[in-house]
């Protein structure tokens, strides 16, 4: 079963996600900013991340940044949650490590779609890491 953070102070939008998530198998753990976000990537493993851009704290380009910065999590595939669907904010979130980006409000449909393939990256990230393990 893949686990997945998804960092959303939206309760509503991060329960009705949760909820879509379950019903297709995942196992979900919500946190609503970007500090707790990082406090408990570095006391549990994750397979993928879903993360709105507004948040308290230090905001969502902020844990971005941090993610990608952290070798324990610049590996996890990462995936915006956004109401704002400008190009050059979908630019900077790439750059800044996201791997996919998907404009609220979404197709349910849209959401399972794309988590499956960032499952699927995570499973192919997992099998290199074992391979360099077994390597070494």
């Amino acid at each position: 079963m893949k686990r997945i953070l998804l960092v959303e102070a939206e309760s509503v939008l991060a329960e009705v996600t949760s909820f879509r998530l379950d019903l297709h198998g995942y196992s979900v753990e919500i946190v609503e900013s970007a500090e707790d976000a990082l406090r408990i990537t570095k006391e549990e493993s994750f397979d993928i991340i879903l993360m709105d851009l507004t948040l308290p704290g230090m905001g969502g380009h902020g844990l971005l940044d941090q993610l990608a910065s952290n070798e324990l999590t610049s590996g996890i595939p990462i995936m915006v949650l956004s109401t704002d669907a400008d190009l050059d904010q979908v630019q900077k979130v790439v750059e800044k490590g996201a791997v996919d980006f998907l404009v609220v409000p979404f197709d349910p449909e849209a959401l399972m779609d794309k988590v499956a393939k960032l499952a699927l990256r995570a499973d192919a990230i997992y099998k290199e890491k074992e391979k360099a393990v077994a390597g070494k």
